[in-house]
Order: structure tokens, then C-alpha cells, then sequence
């Protein structure tokens, strides 16, 4: 059979997530339920198939689509969208990296991107780097805290000092009452930087959180000083070997003892068996406060093509 494209409404969605669940590399961006929110919603059901019963047809929301190798042997998720009637694939907020999952053989991530359909006129992919580098990829820096944590002999002294400020001030770390709550103070504290909307970014991410919390795959805090001021709030999407530090913000109140330091401390703590992934950065200040925590850096890559790139 080899590698072949498929729909949203085509993918067997058993298959799939039995797929990325036994991959070489579990990376939970990957999983159907996850696409399915922060994918853009389908807006023409016209093709689905409602008599095959494999398909749970109440959870296909997401407007993505896949290149398949054989029989679910490894899958590459494609999110795409349509603008002035022309395909293109582009990278969905809050999932940094996608790419090939599954086990592939002697199959390589450049092998995929050549597989994709012609109608998509432009990709541009965040893909992780398990696989193999992409032909005219550029790298960009990701940092990883390893396993065992050891807060006292890897963090830094400025974020030890955070972290005792936390400590000493009595911080209570409980679950949110509502995952909104987390991405309103994300958003107030970091949406000017940012150009999401609530119902394209938001909304949909909250849908991808709704699903994997059944599946156990998020972690969802609120921190609160001991007279119930909230003062953070975070949201880590959980893979088998990592957390993912996909969401998180402080209030004023917050950043005035340097909460986002007892945040990390407090998941290095919950996760001691999982390495912590920051996402990121380069944006300077931002790498500055991941250095803080002696993480390494494992590089993602980032494709840009169009129909006149030589794929």
C-alpha cells in the first residue's frame, strides 16, 4: 500500500491513536482527540460515511487530514485550512510540534513530506526531530528538562529564591473549576503577544483539553495564596515521557513573588518521572527564565514550501 493521503472522515480513528500511542517517540500533539480541537472544526460533513461503524463519528471535529503508511503502520497529521478556494497545511496553535509517528522502518520524515497531496498549495509545519531532518528545514531551539529534576543542584539561584518566595508565602496549588478560568489568565497575561482569538485558538483548545482530561493527558493548576488570591495558572499536556508546558500565565499579584518559578517546581515535583518540555523559546527573555532550570536543548524543525519548492 505504502504512504497514502486520507480525509479526517476516512481515518480510523481506533487505528490512529492505537498508532501514536505505540510509536517509537509519543508525542500526545499527535492524538486524534487533540487535532480534533485545535484543528479548525470541519465545516462539510457532506462526505462522512455515517454507516461505517468504525468511525466515532461524535467526536470528528478537527479539519485536518493524514498521510497513512499501510495499514496505520505510521501516520503524519496534516491540519489544513482553505483560503480563496486553495488548500494549504499550517501549524495549529497550541500543538508546537507534529510531524511522523508510529514506525515507520526506513521511512523518513522527507520521505512523508513528499508524499503530500499536490492540491496543498503551502506547508508550514513545526515537526519534531525523531525522524530525520527535513530538506531546507530551520531549526529552532526547544528546551527539555531532564529527569531526575534535582531542583537544589540543577535551578539556578535566582530561581531557587522563587521558588522559596512560593514556598515561604504558602502557595496551594488546586484543580481549576474550569479549564476557562486558566485561559483567561493566560490570555491577560500574555495576549497582546499573542494573536489568538477565543473561538479559532481558544475555544478550540479548550475542546482539545476537554478531550484528553478523559484520557488522563492533561495536568490543569491554579495556584493560590493562602487568602485564596489567585495567582498563576497552568495547563500541561501529558505524553508518556514528558509534560508539555503548553499553557501558563501569572496575574500581577503572581509575578510580584515570581510564581512561574514555583509552577515549574511544583511539576518537576508532581512529574519526577517525566522530563518537562518547555516549549521554547526564542524569544530571548523568555529562553532567559527556561535557562534558569538547566534544561538541555533538543531543536524542532520548521518547513516552509510552496508548490514551486522542490519537494
Amino acid at each position: 500500500m505504502g504512504i497514502y493521503y486520507l480525509d479526517r472522515y476516512q481515518i480510523n480513528t481506533l487505528k490512529w491513536d492505537e498508532c501514536i500511542q505505540n510509536s517509537q517517540h509519543i508525542l500526545s500533539y499527535g492524538l486524534s482527540g487533540y487535532l480534533d480541537g485545535v484543528c479548525d472544526p470541519i465545516s462539510d460533513y457532506s462526505k462522512f460515511n455515517f454507516d461505517d461503524d468504525s468511525q466515532n463519528h461524535s467526536e470528528i471535529s478537527g479539519q485536518w487530514g493524514a498521510l497513512i503508511l499501510n495499514d496505520y503502520e505510521a501516520v503524519f497529521p496534516l491540519p489544513w485550512r482553505k483560503k480563496y478556494g486553495l488548500h494549504y497545511i499550517y501549524q495549529p496553535s497550541f500543538c508546537q510540534q507534529l510531524g511522523l509517528f508510529g514506525n515507520p522502518g526506513s521511512y523518513t520524515t522527507e520521505d512523508f513530506l513528499r508524499k503530500i497531496p499536490k492540491k496543498f498549495v503551502k506547508i508550514h509545519l513545526q515537526l519534531h526531530p525523531f525522524f530525520g531532518k527535513p530538506k531546507n528545514a530551520k531549526e529552532k531551539t526547544n528546551y527539555i528538562l531532564e529527569c531526575p529534576h534535582l531542583p537544589e543542584e540543577k535551578f539556578n539561584k535566582d530561581a531557587l529564591k522563587n521558588v522559596k518566595r512560593c514556598l515561604d508565602a504558602g502557595v496551594i496549588y488546586k484543580k481549576p473549576y474550569k479549564l476557562y478560568d486558566i485561559l483567561k489568565i493566560y490570555d491577560d497575561a500574555w495576549g497582546e503577544h499573542n494573536p489568538f482569538v477565543w473561538f479559532n485558538d481558544y475555544e478550540g483548545f479548550e475542546m482539545a483539553c476537554m478531550n484528553m482530561e478523559k484520557e488522563g493527558k492533561i495536568y490543569a493548576t491554579i495556584a493560590k495564596s493562602q487568602d485564596s488570591e489567585t495567582l498563576a495558572g497552568a495547563i500541561f499536556l501529558i505524553s508518556p515521557k514528558r509534560v508539555h508546558y503548553v499553557c501558563a500565565g501569572p496575574t500581577n499579584t503572581g509575578k510580584e513573588i515570581g510564581i512561574m518559578h514555583g509552577i515549574i517546581h511544583h511539576i518537576a515535583l508532581e512529574f519526577p518521572n517525566h522530563e518537562i518540555d518547555f516549549e521554547g523559546s526564542s524569544i530571548p527573555n523568555v529562553a532567559q527564565f527556561y535557562k534558569k532550570f538547566n534544561p538541555i536543548n533538543e531543536p524542532f524543525y520548521i518547513i516552509q514550501r510552496t508548490l514551486l519548492s522542490n519537494l
